[in-house]
Protein backbone atom coordinates (compact mmCIF):
# COMPACT_ATOMS: atom_id res chain seq x y z
CA UNK A 1 0.00 0.00 0.00
CA UNK A 2 1.25 3.20 -0.86
CA UNK A 3 -0.55 6.13 0.95
CA UNK A 4 0.17 10.43 1.42
CA UNK A 5 -0.88 11.96 4.72
CA UNK A 6 -1.72 15.31 4.97
CA UNK A 7 -2.53 17.61 7.48
CA UNK A 8 -5.52 20.22 7.72
CA UNK A 9 -6.32 23.33 9.14
CA UNK A 10 -8.52 25.61 8.71
CA UNK A 11 -6.27 28.09 7.07
CA UNK A 12 -5.28 25.36 4.59
CA UNK A 13 -5.88 26.11 1.13
CA UNK A 14 -8.02 23.89 -1.64
CA UNK A 15 -5.01 25.12 -4.11
CA UNK A 16 -2.28 23.59 -1.50
CA UNK A 17 -4.54 20.56 -1.16
CA UNK A 18 -5.13 19.81 -4.82
CA UNK A 19 -1.58 20.74 -5.75
CA UNK A 20 -0.36 17.80 -3.44
CA UNK A 21 -2.85 15.25 -3.96
CA UNK A 22 -2.66 15.71 -7.97
CA UNK A 23 1.41 15.04 -7.86
CA UNK A 24 0.47 12.28 -5.28
CA UNK A 25 -1.92 10.74 -7.56
CA UNK A 26 -0.37 11.28 -11.35
CA UNK A 27 1.64 8.26 -10.28
CA UNK A 28 -1.55 6.03 -10.36
CA UNK A 29 -3.66 7.32 -12.47
CA UNK A 30 -4.84 8.26 -15.59
CA UNK A 31 -5.03 12.34 -15.96
CA UNK A 32 -9.15 12.02 -16.29
CA UNK A 33 -9.23 10.28 -13.06
CA UNK A 34 -6.86 12.31 -11.34
CA UNK A 35 -9.58 14.92 -12.03
CA UNK A 36 -12.30 12.97 -10.88
CA UNK A 37 -9.99 12.33 -7.84
CA UNK A 38 -9.19 15.91 -7.13
CA UNK A 39 -13.29 16.73 -7.16
CA UNK A 40 -14.07 13.78 -4.89
CA UNK A 41 -11.23 15.19 -2.37
CA UNK A 42 -12.76 18.82 -2.70
CA UNK A 43 -16.14 17.62 -2.02
CA UNK A 44 -14.90 15.99 1.23
CA UNK A 45 -12.72 18.08 2.56
CA UNK A 46 -15.08 21.06 1.92
CA UNK A 47 -17.76 19.13 4.44
CA UNK A 48 -15.87 19.16 7.43
CA UNK A 49 -13.50 22.15 6.77
CA UNK A 50 -13.80 24.67 9.37
CA UNK A 51 -11.38 27.73 10.79
CA UNK A 52 -11.19 25.68 14.32
CA UNK A 53 -10.93 22.12 12.76
CA UNK A 54 -8.17 20.04 12.33
CA UNK A 55 -7.65 16.78 10.73
CA UNK A 56 -6.04 14.60 7.70
CA UNK A 57 -6.40 13.95 3.87
CA UNK A 58 -5.29 9.88 3.76
CA UNK A 59 -4.99 8.95 -0.04
CA UNK A 60 -3.66 5.25 0.19
CA UNK A 61 -3.86 3.29 -3.52
CA UNK A 62 -4.02 -0.46 -2.80
CA UNK A 63 -4.52 -3.50 -5.61
CA UNK A 64 -6.63 -1.20 -8.00
CA UNK A 65 -8.70 1.09 -5.25
CA UNK A 66 -7.91 4.50 -4.25
CA UNK A 67 -9.28 5.23 -0.95
CA UNK A 68 -9.82 8.55 0.36
CA UNK A 69 -10.46 9.41 3.66
CA UNK A 70 -10.54 13.05 5.26
CA UNK A 71 -10.25 12.15 9.31
CA UNK A 72 -11.81 15.30 11.25
CA UNK A 73 -10.36 15.91 15.15
CA UNK A 74 -13.68 17.94 16.26
CA UNK A 75 -16.62 16.31 17.54
CA UNK A 76 -18.93 18.86 15.49
CA UNK A 77 -17.63 18.55 12.28
CA UNK A 78 -19.52 16.73 9.29
CA UNK A 79 -23.10 15.05 10.21
CA UNK A 80 -22.48 11.48 8.96
CA UNK A 81 -25.24 10.32 10.81
CA UNK A 82 -27.78 13.10 9.02
CA UNK A 83 -26.42 13.04 5.41
CA UNK A 84 -23.47 11.84 3.24
CA UNK A 85 -20.47 15.00 2.41
CA UNK A 86 -20.96 13.61 -1.41
CA UNK A 87 -24.70 13.98 -1.23
CA UNK A 88 -25.64 10.84 -3.62
CA UNK A 89 -23.20 8.97 -5.01
CA UNK A 90 -20.38 10.43 -7.60
CA UNK A 91 -19.85 8.69 -10.83
CA UNK A 92 -16.60 8.11 -10.26
CA UNK A 93 -16.46 6.84 -6.33
CA UNK A 94 -17.42 3.00 -5.82
CA UNK A 95 -18.12 3.07 -2.18
CA UNK A 96 -18.28 5.72 0.06
CA UNK A 97 -19.21 6.22 3.72
CA UNK A 98 -18.56 8.38 6.77
CA UNK A 99 -18.09 7.43 10.59
CA UNK A 100 -18.18 9.53 13.99
CA UNK A 101 -14.88 8.59 16.02
CA UNK A 102 -14.36 9.07 19.43
CA UNK A 103 -12.56 12.18 18.32
CA UNK A 104 -14.67 13.26 15.61
CA UNK A 105 -15.64 12.12 12.07
CA UNK A 106 -13.46 9.99 9.25
CA UNK A 107 -15.54 10.53 5.41
CA UNK A 108 -14.44 8.23 2.79
CA UNK A 109 -14.60 7.61 -0.98
CA UNK A 110 -13.28 4.49 -3.00
CA UNK A 111 -12.32 5.13 -6.85
CA UNK A 112 -10.72 2.22 -8.75
CA UNK A 113 -7.87 3.06 -10.46
CA UNK A 114 -8.54 1.52 -13.48
CA UNK A 115 -11.83 4.12 -14.16
CA UNK A 116 -14.15 0.73 -13.92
Amino acid sequence: MNSLWLSLTGSTGHLAIHGTARRYLEGWLTPHRVRDAVAVITRLVHHVQNPDHRGELILSCHDDTLLIEVVTHHPAAGKPADEHPLGTQPAPVHNWGAHPTSTGVVIWAEMRLDGT
